[in-house]
């Protein structure tokens, strides 16, 4: 259903910052006319709900003559060139965009010493930048320079140009190949991101062939190299050699970093550190995590345009999160979910996506701090997700699985067994490590002495260990560590304290 203006307008002030405001009511106190619509916006922003019809009425009780809806075209006019102005928004892209208009400004008034000079520098700027499609648009405001030159054309530079435009041509053409190759992969994991037995493999592998089958030297631009790197990476992980794609990422990082010269913070930087600390969660590799964390987040902080500030807060947030439950450090975990969430807000701005991840592990940690009536509460709002296709909903249900087994509803537990099993059947996604807790939880009796249950569990311990020599069955322990809950089993210790023992022990 179309939103109707008047709601376009509320949800365009309601989005407005303090500053942002401030800077409106500076923006218009220098217009002249009718100045109706600031009451309009006054209206609008002390209002909590929407609501058209109490919005009307305020509005028309104290502008009985005003035109309402040329008032409400106006007030979101006025709202929009006050945002363009404050530029809060602007990119790198802003930054080319504005200087080109400067460009044209000159040389429409005939400056063409200044104009000339400053295209030289957006031209350089935005080759430094790899800003190609702008470079290839500056290419084209140097070919009409030229080639409407009064003083007749230099062929010597019109030909140069030429070859500057096929060369970027070429370039965005590399680019846009192995982006495609990166899109199709980052599809194909989005429901599961790891193999669980050849046909995945091998459907994997046939997406990542022009990627895999290229060199360093075939990329013509850092970002295709970038877009390479971040391609290899996700194949080496789902295919399950985390620590190829974790020294792959940290080389390619350390050459960044190293890079100097113009390498300019925009959004490829930040995501290339943001897919380091994720590859760092999802390999279990933390070597210099914390410090790469903390960077990442200062310079996410920078982000002035709040929609990219949250595309990718969110991944960092839940990353944050994964490392703590990875490393056995469940209440540091926990601290850090209450100080980022002091105001309970915190995953409005989220994807539903990154909610899900959330909810998983944060389901996850509370059941590690034996909060099992939580963690309950946190896999019930997966289950009542459409999205039935995500990892995180396959491993809420075995999840709960081991919630109810720890908990001894054993009666609850037999339904719990069967329903996952034939949802991740039916899925195409068990690991033989799951088929073996899938038949260790059918055949628990109760009634067994507790020799009998620990030889049970010492026996599907060693099955499971013999397993993971596979590396296409690790997957697993990104969602759950399975290894650690047999030995605290084993071992009659906590989980949480057997998971932080397994990271303290490089295992």
């Amino acid at each position: 259903m179309q939103q109707s203006l008047l709601q376009e307008i509320y949800e365009l002030v309601k989005s407005l910052t303090k500053s942002e405001k401030r800077y409106f009511k500076l923006y218009t106190q220098f217009q002249q006319g009718d100045k109706s619509y600031l009451k309009l916006f006054d209206i609008i922003d002390k209002i909590k709900i929407y609501n058209e019809g109490i919005i009307n009425q305020q509005f028309l009780l104290k502008n009985k003559a005003t035109n309402f809806p040329a008032v409400k075209k106006y007030l979101f006019a006025q709202i929009i060139a006050s945002i363009k102005s404050y530029g809060a928004y602007k990119d790198l892209d802003s930054d080319h965009t504005n200087m080109i208009e400067t460009y044209k400004v000159l040389h429409y008034k005939g400056l063409y010493g200044q104009s000339e000079k400053l295209l030289k520098k957006i031209k350089q700027v935005t080759w430094d930048d790899d800003a190609f499609t702008r470079h290839f648009s500056v290419l084209l405001m140097e070919y009409h320079k030229e080639v409407f030159n009064p003083n007749d054309a230099s062929p010597v530079n019109v030909v140069r140009i030429l070859k500057e435009r096929r060369n970027v041509l070429d370039i965005m053409d590399n680019y846009l190949r192995v982006g495609e190759t990166f899109t199709l992969m980052r599809l194909h994991l989005r429901k599961k991101l790891y193999c669980r037995n050849k046909k995945d493999k091998d459907e994997l592998t046939k997406i990542a062939t022009p990627v895999l089958k290229s060199s360093e030297n075939d990329m013509l631009s850092r970002t295709a190299l970038g877009m390479r790197n971040l391609t290899l990476c996700d194949y080496y992980m789902a295919t399950g050699q985390p620590k190829k794609a974790f020294e792959t990422s940290k080389i390619y990082l350390e050459l960044r970093k190293n890079a100097g010269g113009n390498d300019k913070l925009d959004l490829q930087t930040l995501n290339e550190y943001l897919q380091h600390i994720i590859l760092s969660v999802r390999s279990g590799y933390f070597e210099g995590f914390e410090d790469n964390m903390l960077y990442y987040k200062t310079l996410l902080d920078t982000i002035r345009n709040k929609e990219k500030y949250f595309i990718g807060y969110e991944k960092w947030y839940n990353c944050v999160l994964i490392y703590y439950n990875r490393t056995g450090q469940f209440e540091q975990g926990a601290s850090f979910v209450e100080k980022e969430n002091k105001d309970g807000l915190v995953e409005d701005n989220f994807s539903m996506k990154a909610k899900i991840t959330l909810w998983y592990f944060w389901a996850y940690n509370l059941y590690a701090r034996q909060q099992y009536k939580k963690s309950l509460q946190y896999i019930q709002r997966i289950m009542n997700q459409a999205n039935t296709e995500l990892d995180e909903y396959s491993y809420a249900k075995l999840l709960l699985m081991f919630i109810h087994y720890d908990l001894k509803n054993y009666e609850l537990l037999e339904y719990q067994v069967r329903s996952a099993q034939r949802f991740l059947e039916k899925q195409e996604r068990l690991y033989q490590s799951e088929i073996l807790m899938f038949d260790f939880f059918k055949k628990f009796n109760s009634a067994d002495s507790k020799s009998r249950q620990l030889q049970k569990i010492s026996f599907l311990q060693q099955q499971v260990n013999s397993l993971f020599k596979k590396p296409t069955e690790r997957g697993i322990i990104f969602y759950f560590d399975i290894i650690a809950w047999l030995e605290s089993q084993v071992n009659d210790k906590s989980f949480a304290g057997a998971v932080l023992k397994k990271h303290e022990a490089g295992i």
